[in-house]
C-alpha cells in the first residue's frame, strides 16, 4: 500500500543532546520543520511511503518504531518521546454544500 503521512515528534532530552537527537530522527524521516525550546525538540514532517520501498520499513509503525529507537539511541538514555500522526490519504473533512438558496442569496447583496 502506497501512502502519504504525516508525523509531529516531540522529544524532551537535555539541550547537550538536542543536536544529536535531531539528526537521528531525520536520518530517518525529512523533517521540514523542526524547533527547539528550553525543554524540548518538535519535528513536523511528511513521508510518501510506497508499497514498492524495499527498505526495512514495511510500514509506518515500524519506521516509527525505528525513529524513536534512533532517538534514544542518540540521547543516550531514555527520553520521552511523544508521537502524534496523521493518514493524509484519508484526513477528516467536512462538506459545505452550497445551493440555489446561497445562490440567490449572492445575487441579492450584490445588487
Amino acid at each position: 500500500m502506497s501512502a502519504w503521512f504525516k508525523l509531529q515528534l516531540t522529544i524532551d532530552c537535555s539541550e547537550a543532546k538536542k543536536n544529536d537527537v535531531i539528526d537521528a530522527a531525520q536520518s530517518l524521516w525529512d523533517f521540514s520543520d523542526v524547533q527547539k525550546s528550553d525543554m524540548s525538540v518538535n519535528g513536523i514532517g511528511r513521508v510518501y511511503m510506497s508499497g514498492e520501498d524495499k527498505s526495512s520499513h514495511s510500514n509506518f509503525d515500524t519506521l516509527l518504531q525505528d525513529i524513536v529507537r534512533a532517538v534514544w539511541k542518540a540521547n543516550g538514555e531514555y527520553c520521552e518521546v511523544d508521537a502524534q500522526s496523521l493518514y493524509l490519504e484519508e484526513p477528516p473533512w467536512e462538506e459545505h454544500p452550497f445551493d440555489e438558496e446561497d445562490y440567490d442569496d449572492f445575487i441579492k447583496e450584490s445588487s
